[in-house]
């Protein structure tokens, strides 16, 4: 088992700042643990992303878009996000998404729209390819 130190949550329920681990993505990023997204009750802060660096929570840039429920690889571009969604008018309710984007050089870039809107999907890179199913 691995022991993290406690995501960076603060404030009551009701105004709490920072992330929800519930259907965020997690990926290797330069050596250090990233993690973004996610939802909490109310859906805000889901562009979020955090580095674990020397054992502390460092907030990284945001996300374009809200998401949770999205899937996420690392490729040789970077962090790649795809899909997942947000609500709209409260949980549970979706939008899903069909944007990609990727966390490179320190920032978020565009990446291309999928065929079809997904969240709940699994993504892996395999050589230079992404698999996403």
């Amino acid at each position: 088992s691995c022991s993290l130190p406690p995501y960076p949550l603060t404030g009551t329920k009701e105004n709490r700042t920072g992330l929800d681990f519930r259907y965020a993505v997690t990926g290797i990023v330069s050596g250090e643990v990233m993690t973004c997204g996610g939802h909490d009750e109310d859906d805000a802060k889901l562009t979020s992303c955090y580095s674990l660096q020397a054992g502390v929570w460092v907030p990284q840039p945001s996300m374009q878009a809200r998401r949770y429920g999205a899937a996420a690889s690392v490729t040789y571009e970077g962090f790649l996000v795809t899909g997942g969604g947000f609500s709209s008018i409260g949980w549970p309710v979706i939008v899903r998404l069909t944007s990609t984007e990727y966390f490179s050089s320190g920032q978020w870039q565009v990446g291309p729209d999928m065929p079809l809107a997904m969240s709940g999907h699994c993504q892996v890179t395999a050589g230079s390819a992404v698999i996403v199913t």
